[in-house]
Order: C-alpha cells, then sequence, then structure tokens
C-alpha cells in the first residue's frame, strides 16, 4: 500500500495502511469521516424538518453536534498511527469542536449574538486547523485534499455567519 493511498477524510482513524501493515486497526478507514457525515446529516435534518427556529434551538442543536462531531475527531485522530503531523493538529480541532458544543450547551438562552460568536469563533478555528492539516499534507496523503476542502468550506461558513444579518 502506497502511503499516498493509505488515508481517507479528515480525522480518518485507522489508515488502510496501518490495519494492512499491522493488522491492529479496529475500525476500517472510512468509519470516523463516514461517523462525522451522519451527525451532520442528523443535525441537518432536525434543524430542516423543526419549526422552531431560535437562538436556543440552534445552540442546542449546534452544541450536539460539536460534541458528538469533536468526540469523532478525537477518537479518529487518536486512532490513526500514520498521520502524525495531521494527528495532533485534528486533536487540537476535536478539542476545541467538544469547548464549542459545551460552551453553545450551557448557555442556551444566549440568543443571536451569542449564537453566531460561538459557531463563527469554532467555524474559524477549526476550520484553519483543517485546511492546515490539508495543506500540510498535501502530495503524502490522499486525505489531504478532503481536508483542505473541509477546512475552506467551514472558514467559509464563519464568514457567512459574520456577514450575513442576524
Amino acid at each position: 500500500v502506497r502511503e499516498s493511498e493509505s488515508h481517507v477524510s479528515a480525522g480518518s482513524g485507522t489508515s488502510a495502511a496501518t490495519v494492512a501493515m499491522t493488522g491492529r486497526g479496529s475500525l476500517p478507514a472510512w468509519a470516523v469521516p463516514a461517523s462525522r457525515a451522519l451527525v451532520a446529516l442528523i443535525v441537518g435534518f432536525a434543524i430542516t424538518f423543526t419549526p422552531a427556529h431560535s437562538a436556543a434551538f440552534g445552540l442546542v442543536a449546534f452544541g450536539l453536534f460539536a460534541i458528538l462531531e469533536g468526540a469523532i475527531v478525537c477518537a479518529g485522530a487518536v486512532g490513526d498511527r500514520g498521520a502524525h503531523r495531521a494527528r495532533g493538529l485534528f486533536l487540537v480541532q476535536g478539542a476545541l469542536t467538544v469547548i464549542a458544543g459545551i460552551a453553545a450547551l450551557v448557555l442556551p438562552q444566549g440568543g443571536v449574538p451569542y449564537f453566531v460568536w460561538v459557531v463563527s469563533a469554532w467555524a474559524v478555528v477549526t476550520g484553519a486547523l483543517e485546511l492546515v492539516s490539508g495543506i500540510r499534507a498535501r502530495g503524502r496523503i490522499a486525505a489531504a485534499r478532503d481536508w483542505m476542502v473541509i477546512g475552506a468550506l467551514t472558514l467559509i461558513l464563519a464568514i457567512a455567519f459574520l456577514v450575513v444579518p442576524p
């Protein structure tokens, strides 16, 4: 297995090379990215099909999303033995995502300004971390492109939250 083909998307957890060479991988390489996508999909459906679009609902939805997403990213980073340089950034990203989720859940009555602040701050920091991970891994890890796209889209989310009036 060539190294450039051995890693999958952001915070992938266990690389294919780790499983193939050591036999110690407990999860398939796609499990962490698929878990991240599933959490986002569930929260997206909940937001789309819930008529109560208030700041409190947004903070609770984001808080639950962030805690689950952060835990998945951290678990994937701890399980990944192949991309040592990216692993530390994903651990930081996961921890900050959990902290943002806790901040959202601690003060669900914070209103629209608090909601915008929490999501924007989270998106700027974690988007930048994922983008940097992708840039640093470019050419060495196949998932680098995925990391760069997700990081850039998360930074665009931050800009949208800050530019679009509440």
